[in-house]
């Protein structure tokens, strides 16, 4: 569960294979986030790839929710990848 308030300059990357939550009243305002329940290898973020596979474990509840408000930056992105997403919150990004 993400409460409170997150701000970064960077692009903000949160794994969980058991889910991840924006709580109601979060804000989250960064110049990229991925909320995943997949995971990567260190090898391939530390060369700036982002490769997603689900492990064994990954609970069939698995999802990302997104109840606050989440704002990326100018030439950001958001990511949210998992067997289910909702998003019963506000996502601002400028195309």
């Amino acid at each position: 569960m993400w409460d409170g308030r997150g701000t970064s300059d960077h692009t903000i990357v949160v794994y969980n294979r058991h889910g991840v939550t924006v709580g109601d009243g979060a804000t989250v305002d960064v110049h990229g986030l991925v909320l995943s329940t997949h995971n990567f290898t260190t090898e391939d973020a530390a060369a700036g790839r982002l490769v997603f596979t689900p492990e064994d474990g990954l609970s069939p509840d698995a999802a990302i929710v997104n109840r606050g408000t989440v704002t990326i930056r100018d030439g950001g992105f958001a990511a949210f990848v998992a067997p289910e997403v909702v998003n019963d919150g506000v996502v601002i990004a400028t195309l």
